[in-house]
């Protein structure tokens, strides 16, 4: 199984945005879900 972070509620770059919430791309033998949490479209 592998976890991958895709957003979190922190942007400490220019040009990067940031919210409260947390997407996450969770990829296992054959399969593939993504589990978000964040209040907008921001991905």
């Amino acid at each position: 199984m592998k976890i991958s972070f895709l957003n979190e509620n922190t942007a400490n770059k220019r040009g990067f945005l940031g919210e409260l919430g947390l997407s996450l791309l969770i990829e296992w033998d054959g399969g593939k879900i993504l589990f978000d949490t964040g209040q907008t479209d921001v991905f």
